[in-house]
């Protein structure tokens, strides 16, 4: 369900950016003019969990390449993807596209932060868009959801089904994305039994499942019943 959301919400910026022109800063309004919108160039800085992470980077992947496929696009001319391993990485390869006149740049993750914040500031006349992150700059779009909501209903359903009244939590790291759905998470369980006891554990990665399976498993053996796992793959 989040990837598919994820998908549309690509699609239909770029579809928007597509119809009406992404910025009149740096001369590359792509109106009705199909020549500009065939010389349209995308550059996408992924994570380390790379393309196929069933999360975000493939959600945005797919969905550029779905309105690509609207527009005549082709890969590594118009839409580029790039999977840095570092925080000096990120911006390293935010700042390339920029300096090679991308018309548009996404930062994949709230990881991207620090980052895409740094270069739309000397870049300003680049256009940006973070997805999972805020940042407050007149070049960025930040593209966020209320996780804690979700969190919620699945934290009902898990208060539904449990007969230990034990239910446990990993979490990819202790950030603030993921603490705000472990929050939501439990509201929803206490909202079906407060005395429900909720067991959360974090992996401290998003790379490494077989750490996440090593924390399941220690949370069955303390008793525990259902498991929710929300690292965000990116």
């Amino acid at each position: 369900m989040r990837k598919r959301f994820f998908q549309m919400i690509s699609i239909s910026i770029l579809t928007t950016i597509t119809l009406s022109g992404c910025s009149d800063r740096n001369n590359n309004v792509i109106g009705s003019d199909q020549d500009k919108e065939k010389d349209f160039k995308i550059g996408i800085v992924m994570s380390k969990t790379e393309i196929k992470d069933k999360g975000f980077n493939q959600a945005v992947w797919e969905g550029v390449q779905k309105t690509g496929k609207r527009h005549h696009w082709k890969e590594n001319k118009n839409y580029v993807k790039t999977n840095p391993h570092t925080d000096k990485g990120f911006e390293k390869a935010l700042l390339k596209y920029s300096k090679d006149k991308y018309d548009l740049i996404f930062g994949i993750g709230y990881s991207f932060e620090k980052a895409v914040a740094k270069v739309a500031s000397k870049e300003k006349k680049s256009d940006f868009v973070i997805l999972d992150g805020i940042v407050e700059k007149p070049n960025v779009v930040s593209v966020t959801f209320r996780e804690e909501q979700s969190a919620f209903l699945a934290g009902i359903a898990a208060g539904m089904n449990t007969k230990s009244h034990k239910i446990g939590f990993i979490g990819g790291t202790k950030d603030k994305f993921i603490k705000q759905f472990e929050y939501g998470f439990r509201a929803g369980v206490m909202s079906i039994d407060p005395k429900i006891k909720v067991k959360s554990k974090f992996a401290n990665t998003f790379d490494k499942p077989e750490v996440g399976s090593k924390l399941a498993s220690s949370l069955y053996k303390e008793g525990v019943e259902v498991l929710l796992m929300y690292c965000a793959s990116y």
